[in-house]
């Protein structure tokens, strides 16, 4: 007997999201590089991982409100924000420096973009 998967996707103005069922909870997916630190934290509290190679971590939302998330290489630091208002998957790229161009050094900038996310 054949199982099938069923993802349940919510149309906004940015594209899909993708819902994650009641009981499931927050699913905080995060992009960066090797050899970065990410921490994701709610009023305080928060969750780190180190990435030993460029991918994805997956932090769980311990309850809705805005979230921080801080990405460091060891010399550069960045804070993004973002807000929790249901439980599905919010997907962030945090990568140790600023997601403003103009505040990046040429290597950042050819990193990003050799990675595919500038």
């Amino acid at each position: 007997m054949a199982t099938k998967v069923i993802q349940m996707m919510e149309k906004t103005a940015e594209g899909y999201d993708m819902l994650i069922p009641a009981g499931e909870g927050i699913v905080i997916r995060v992009t960066s590089l090797a050899g970065t630190t990410v921490t994701c934290s709610l009023n305080g509290r928060g969750q780190s991982y180190i990435f030993s190679s460029d991918g994805t971590h997956d932090f769980y939302g311990a309850g809705y409100g805005e979230y921080t998330i801080t990405a460091t290489d060891g010399v550069n630091i960045n804070t993004i924000t973002k807000e929790i208002k249901e439980s599905k998957l919010y997907e962030v790229v945090a990568f140790p420096y600023s997601s403003i161009l103009d505040e990046c050094t040429w290597s950042q900038i050819s990193e990003v973009s050799f990675k595919g996310v500038a």
